[in-house]
């Protein structure tokens, strides 16, 4: 019979908090990701995203690791270990582009998942001038200055 691990228990703001990136953010922005994103459970092992896939969601890791990888003819390439507190998938969400690197859990992680609607979108009406998620989120990326 096979051994089944409980769902990890996060508190979402918590695990959001320890990710440098978000550092500064209005708590409205930070709301706006937990009430649109989803949580996903990965398992060791388990591939997240393959490199040139086409896709703009960025994955906010909240627990666990990932290995961001990239392949040359005969075997993977080991680009990165990431852990919680650490974003993948953003510079597709900046440029448009395929990914640019694999990513496979370490061991069982968790992730925020945030499409482009939840970074793009407000989920309510926002004043003019009040910045969107994409745009405070990733205001100090090199890729975006």
């Amino acid at each position: 019979m096979p051994i089944r691990s409980k769902p990890m228990t996060l508190d979402l703001r918590a695990a959001l908090c320890q990710t440098p990136l978000l550092d500064g953010v209005p708590s409205d922005l930070l709301d706006r990701l937990i009430d649109q994103g989803t949580v996903r459970q990965v398992r060791a092992g388990e591939q997240l995203f393959a490199a040139s896939d086409m896709s703009n969601t960025v994955f906010f890791i909240l627990a666990g690791s990932l290995r961001i990888y990239s392949r040359d003819e005969t075997s993977p390439v080991p680009l990165a270990d990431l852990g919680a507190g650490d974003v993948v998938g953003e510079l597709a969400a900046i440029d448009g582009g395929g990914r640019t690197g694999s990513a496979t859990a370490l061991q069982e992680s968790a992730v925020l998942v945030c499409p482009p609607r939840c970074l793009h979108r407000p989920a309510k009406p926002r004043p003019a001038g009040s910045p969107s998620v994409v745009a405070a989120v990733f205001a100090d990326h090199p890729r975006c200055r």
